[in-house]
């Protein structure tokens, strides 16, 4: 009885080896596979990160052009403020300049009407000295 006991047992742990074999091939092929998951997990990891940097650099970049353009902006409207201050200088002169005319303007015409009047007050003054003269020597005749 013995014997058959140990074979009994024998074919019972070479059941037992066959399946512990199998469970073994099982994890080794659950091994490999966790193996490749692993892998390509660290492969697309590593994609994602270079994704990330280029993106990084981009934005960077994108920064970089924007504060330009603010500064470029930035000096537009200082040029475009100083332009303006200057065009309203110009104004201001202009306006000064064509007041300043209108008021030489208005005066040489005062001017011109006084001489006229003037004129007129010596011609008038000169026609009735004459006349005075006249009747003085007239007067100077019939004496």
């Amino acid at each position: 009885m013995r014997l058959e006991e140990v074979i009994v047992k024998e074919d019972a742990l070479r059941d037992q080896i066959k399946y512990l074999e199998g469970e073994v091939a099982k994890v080794d092929a659950e091994r490999t596979k966790n193996d490749n998951l692993q892998s390509m997990h660290n492969a697309d990891m590593n994609a994602f990160k270079n994704k990330v940097k280029d993106m990084e650099g981009i934005i960077r970049q994108r920064v970089h052009r924007i504060e330009e353009l603010e500064h470029l902006i930035s000096m537009n409207n200082q040029t475009d403020e100083q332009k303006q201050n200057e065009l309203n200088f110009w104004n201001g002169k202009v306006n000064n300049m064509r007041r300043d005319l209108e008021y030489q303007q208005q005066f040489s015409q005062n001017m011109i009407e006084g001489s006229e009047k003037l004129e007129r007050e010596v011609t008038s003054l000169r026609q009735a000295l004459d006349m005075k003269d006249k009747n003085q020597e007239l007067l100077q005749r019939q004496i």
